[in-house]
């Protein structure tokens, strides 16, 4: 099923990420988007994986970066978006489109 593997690779890919870059939700990283997208996503409703990706990246704009390049910004990039959490909201909604 399309759906239980897109749900599968996407949690591995968070897993491998949090581990290797050592992130956490709440860290401002593509894992703020990415994790709640994965909890959001079933089977047959990637819209909801979406919305709950654009919710969690939406909220990397009041963090503070405690990771990546971003931790080094004045303030730690805080008042902007997660660069990395606006990819995966746009991967999540070509993905959407292409199997429409």
């Amino acid at each position: 099923d399309t759906g239980a593997s897109l749900h599968a690779g996407l949690a591995r890919a968070c897993d491998r990420i949090c581990d290797l870059g050592e992130v956490a939700p709440g860290d401002k990283s593509m894992v703020d988007a990415l994790a709640p997208a994965i909890t959001a996503l079933n089977a047959s409703d990637l819209a909801a994986a979406i919305k709950a990706a654009k919710d969690g990246r939406d909220s990397t704009k009041a963090l503070c970066a405690r990771r990546g390049r971003a931790q080094y910004v004045e303030d730690g990039g805080r008042g902007h978006l997660d660069p990395g959490s606006v990819s995966v909201v746009i991967i999540l909604e070509t993905l959407g489109e292409v199997s429409a």
